[in-house]
């Protein structure tokens, strides 16, 4: 038994191997078509312009590394929501619109192994014509996640955070409106 004892080492990077390839897998960011909402208000006939900001850099914590949340997918998501729902034409520059929208990516948080995803992000709308914030409202979405699910769990509280967004901004932007 003694004379074998060289493959130790062996056998401990092995595992360590193993563990690594296994349970760090893929480190792919959240997709944004994955993000982009399924379901909206009612859509309107005369849809509210309105220019949209997200802050934020690639949000995560120390497992979060593995499928960050880019903010540019984020945003993309976002505003392919909006103008889906029918509700929102979103304008590059302030020029012609009603409302500007700031989300801020606040906080990601994706357990080790399994556990639950948490998505933090902070939403304001200002009026364009004056310049004062008409609302301002933070979300907290919060999603299981098995072992290998933290990204599409991470999708599914980005997807819901935008679905949360637009529903409260659609109840401001009509209550704001005369």
């Amino acid at each position: 038994m003694v004379k074998y004892r060289h493959l130790e080492p062996c056998k401990l990077a092995l595992v360590c191997l193993l563990l690594q390839v296994t349970a760090c897998a893929p480190t792919t960011p959240a997709r944004s078509d994955q993000m982009t909402a399924v379901s909206y208000p009612e859509s309107v006939a005369d849809p509210v312009a309105l220019t949209v900001a997200v802050y934020g850099d690639e949000v995560g914590g120390f497992a979060s590394h593995y499928y960050p949340l880019p903010r540019a997918d984020f945003e993309q998501a976002l505003i392919e929501s909006l103008v889906a729902s029918g509700r929102f034409v979103v304008l590059q520059d302030e020029t012609g619109s009603d409302f500007n929208l700031s989300v801020g990516l606040i906080q990601l948080i994706q357990p080790q192994w399994s556990g639950t995803v948490t998505l933090e992000t902070t939403w304001s709308v200002y009026s364009a014509g004056t310049g004062m914030e008409v609302g301002r409202r933070p979300v907290r979405v919060q999603k299981p996640s098995a072992f290998g699910e933290k990204r599409k769990a991470t999708e599914l509280t980005a997807q819901e955070s935008i679905t949360e967004g637009i529903e409260w901004l659609a109840g401001i932007v009509e209550a704001s409106t005369p």
